[in-house]
This record gives C-alpha cells, sequence and structure tokens, in this order.
C-alpha cells in the first residue's frame, strides 16, 4: 500500500485547469529568429478533424537545448469549450508574416529548377509557357511573385507531359 504522505509517493489526484492550454514546441535556430512573443499560432488539433483554434505565443526560450540545439516555445491557447484535452497532438502554424494580394498556386504546378522556374497557362486553347519566379512556400501552396496575373489559368494537371502550343481542354475543378 502506498501512503501518499511518502516521499516519491504519487498524489491521490492531480488538478488540471484546461480552460487554457501550454502547447510547448521546439524550433530550430533559424526558425527561432522569425518567432516572437504575442505572435498568432493556428493550432490544429489532429483529433479534431480540420479544426483550427487559434492561440498565441506567450514565451520563446533565449537558449538553446544543448542536446537538440532546438529553442522551446511555449503557446497559450484558450480552451473554454474543453475541446483540447491534456496530452493531445496537435500541429502548429505560426504566424510571422502575412501578405494580401497574392497570387498563390499549388506547388506542383511549377515546374523547373532553381533559377529557371515555369508554369503552362492556357492561352487560346493552348499550352503556353510562362517563367515565374516563386516566392514563399507553404505545405502544398507557392506564392508567385511575378509570372503570371490574377485570372490566368494555370495548368496544375499534366503540366509535366505539356508542350508549348499544345492544343489544351480546360477542366474546372474548384478554381482554388
Amino acid at each position: 500500500m502506498i501512503n501518499p504522505q511518502m516521499p516519491g509517493a504519487p498524489g491521490i489526484v492531480q488538478l488540471m485547469d484546461l480552460s487554457n492550454l501550454k502547447i510547448q514546441v521546439w524550433a530550430s535556430e533559424k526558425e527561432v529568429q522569425l518567432i516572437k512573443k504575442g505572435q498568432t499560432v493556428l493550432v490544429y488539433p489532429d483529433a479534431l478533424n480540420g479544426s483550427i483554434i487559434n492561440g498565441v505565443v506567450q514565451n520563446v526560450n533565449m537558449a538553446a537545448n544543448p542536446a537538440t540545439r532546438t529553442f522551446l516555445v511555449e503557446v497559450k491557447v484558450p480552451n473554454q469549450n474543453y475541446l483540447l484535452k491534456a496530452g493531445m497532438f496537435c500541429r502548429l502554424e505560426i504566424v510571422v508574416n502575412k501578405k494580401s494580394d497574392t497570387i498563390i498556386i499549388p506547388s506542383d504546378a511549377v515546374l523547373g529548377r532553381t533559377g529557371d522556374y515555369h508554369v503552362f497557362v492556357v492561352k487560346n486553347k493552348r499550352a503556353q509557357r510562362q517563367n515565374v519566379v516563386p516566392g514563399i512556400r507553404q505545405n502544398t501552396k507557392l506564392e508567385i511573385l511575378t509570372g503570371i496575373s490574377t485570372g490566368d489559368s494555370v495548368i496544375v494537371t499534366g503540366q509535366e507531359i505539356v508542350m508549348q502550343g499544345s492544343p489544351v481542354e480546360v477542366n474546372v475543378t474548384g478554381g482554388r
């Protein structure tokens, strides 16, 4: 029998305040340069099927963990509806920069190699190669800085086999 009064014995109960949770995440030395206290964090709990909860960076450790060379970042997440439980797994996106009026396309639509990137757009029912300058990549999306304009029809399926001037049949599937 364990006596709760014995040194090292587990307590009888453990109390938790789950109305505000603290998520701890480790950032590389490159990433930590972009992370500041007060930044918005998008929290994607694996168990909540695509739900997004907004959090905020509460603390960024100034010293790296000597074993991993990464920096501890603490994120405060409001949990008034108690959807999150202690120990759940979440994916995080820390918003380090916001842009508006940008052109975003699927990253797979861009072909080429460093310094020579291009996409194929549809003009007059024919494929036309268009050089582009890529910007920020996030997951499967890519910002395009120059080369195409809003409203251009970019080929996103079969672009690896299309050639300049090939006839194209357009099949719009969502336009996003």
